[in-house]
């Protein structure tokens, strides 16, 4: 029986070189696998197995469970794989870890395969927020208000100064999340939203257990439908080949969470932003910075950049916007001309996150049954229903099954 380094030689072709997706467990790694899989560019996705995004017909599914909590493994298995390739494959990493793995791994790497990303520095100065928020306010880009305390006796004495309610976040989310799955903690899946002293204390204190800084910030005025994203592409030369501009319509959690209801627009003023922050940082890669917009005064504020690609990219795919390709061939350092515009309107929906983003919403009587099945019903991109790849839909489904019967059960 062929092992999984022998089944990606035996789809290699030398027209087109092998695609690794790292990362792709997720939604976001799976509109890679699905986009360059369907233009017969042969795919190796690595992620968790049995997720949904593993499940697609279009790759080979490698798990890293065994790569998780070690590199050198990771990089071991790239090192025997590529080796064997008869032409360099092309490294796509799509989550945090795989980024700053490709990036710290880069000198070893780039004698098998070809990538596009940020030096280790960039890409540390924008992973943690708080070296991002100050260099963002330092080139002009306006952010909440933020506190950075360094000790609960900081955070005691802040606790009595600050308005209510007021938010908490992890300077490195990845790291908390690990942190939060490893010690099972329900609570605060990315940020903390607290509503007096002893609630501040408390998730100030959780969160610096995890080994990351945690951030304070006042609360910007407004519903989730006033969260704006700008993902792109920029090349080696810090140059954008593509450009793409959605809005948050709903997200899961609700008030602090992934999108699960978005829809594509064109916002010149938050797209300039965007891009200036990211030229700022001579940045090279896939992105995508996020904005809210202050119902107080109308600003668009910085709530985050992410150093890799976001869970939409589906969606910029379907509006002509395909990132996937874009980085695969200027990977390559092959001729791509930039993609500055997209179709608008397109909704795409996440059933999983929406359907508990519904839920809640109904029950605060802020969205009704027949909205929100309409709403699916005429929704023109998807996370992951393709009538041309239906497993990963299928799995997400039942996992989500699975998840409502043991919430129901206790």
């Amino acid at each position: 029986m062929l092992n999984v380094a022998d089944k990606i030689l035996r789809r290699t072709k030398t027209e087109h070189p092998t695609a690794f997706v790292l990362g792709a467990s997720s939604v976001n790694g799976l509109s890679f696998v699905r986009s360059l899989g369907r233009k017969g560019i042969p795919v190796t996705a690595i992620g968790s197995a049995g997720s949904p995004g593993m499940r697609s017909r279009y790759c080979i599914a490698v798990d890293d469970r065994e790569f998780v909590s070690e590199e050198t493994a990771l990089l071991s298995f790239l090192e025997d794989v590529g080796r064997r390739l008869p032409v360099k494959g092309v490294l796509i990493p799509t989550n945090d870890p795989g980024v700053l793995f490709v990036s710290r791994s880069s000198s070893v790497l780039s004698q098998y395969f070809e990538f596009v990303v940020s030096d280790v520095s960039t890409l540390e100065a924008i992973t943690d927020k708080i070296a991002q928020y100050k260099h963002a306010v330092s080139v002009g880009v306006p952010v909440p208000q933020s506190y950075y305390p360094n000790s609960e006796s900081e955070i005691e004495i802040l606790s009595g100064s600050l308005s209510y309610p007021c938010i908490v976040k992890p300077a490195i989310s990845y790291i908390w999340r690990r942190y939060r799955a490893r010690e099972r903690i329900d609570k605060w899946p990315k940020i903390a939203e607290v509503h007096g002293p002893d609630e501040l204390v408390q998730a100030y204190s959780e969160m610096a257990k995890s080994g990351v800084s945690p951030i304070v910030q006042e609360k910007i005025e407004g519903d989730d439908d006033q969260i704006y994203a700008v993902l792109a592409y920029f090349d080696r030369e810090s140059a954008p080949l593509g450009v793409f501009t959605m809005r948050k319509l709903r997200q899961w959690p609700v008030g602090a969470g992934d999108g699960s209801y978005v829809v594509s627009v064109d916002e010149p003023s938050v797209t300039d932003i965007a891009l200036n922050l990211l030229k700022s940082f001579g940045y090279n890669g896939l992105a995508g910075v996020e904005f809210k917009k202050d119902g107080r005064d109308g600003v668009f504020k910085l709530m985050e950049i992410n150093a890799r690609s976001q869970s939409q990219e589906g969606l910029a795919v379907d509006c002509g916007v395909d990132f996937p390709y874009i980085a695969y061939e200027d990977s390559l350092a092959r001729s791509v001309s930039p993609v500055t515009s997209h179709r608008t309107g397109v909704t795409w929906v996440s059933l999983s996150w929406d359907f508990r983003s519904y839920r809640q919403n109904r029950a605060a009587k802020q969205l009704s049954t027949l909205t929100w099945v309409n709403q699916l019903r005429t929704s023109g991109s998807h996370a992951y229903f393709a009538w041309d790849d239906p497993k990963p839909f299928i799995y997400s489904s039942l996992g989500l099954a699975k998840d409502l019967i043991y919430r129901r059960s206790g």
